[in-house]
């Protein structure tokens, strides 16, 4: 599950966002005077998820567009290949380009000799 390498760099986003989360509320605590109250903390936590949540849900979004990308690059470098093998392809074919007219060259050569 953890082998490609999108789920590698999710893992390390939402390890990145508690690292930073708990940071955040470390230096909260320690730069409070007096007596820390436990809604006060509480809030200033949910202050601090939300806005390291935010935080990472970009940086996912942002390294899943580059995939994205990544992916269009390599999809129009196979559609350049195939349209080049086509004309190819096409290029190499006999003159008679419709399955009709090879049928009507097939029935007359018969019904002429």
């Amino acid at each position: 599950m953890w082998g490609t390498r999108e789920a590698r760099v999710r893992l390390r986003l939402v390890a990145i966002g508690v690292l930073g989360f708990t940071l955040m509320i470390a230096v909260e605590i320690l730069t409070e005077r007096g007596r820390i109250h436990l809604w006060d903390l509480l809030g200033d936590a949910l202050q601090t998820a939300l806005i390291v949540a935010t935080a990472v849900a970009c940086a996912l979004l942002a390294t899943r567009m580059q995939a994205q990308h990544e992916e269009k690059l390599t999809l129009l470098r196979d559609l350049e290949t195939a349209r080049a093998e086509g004309e190819l392809w096409r290029r190499s074919r006999p003159t008679a380009t419709s399955p009709g007219s090879a049928a009507r060259s097939r029935s007359s050569s018969s019904c002429g000799g």
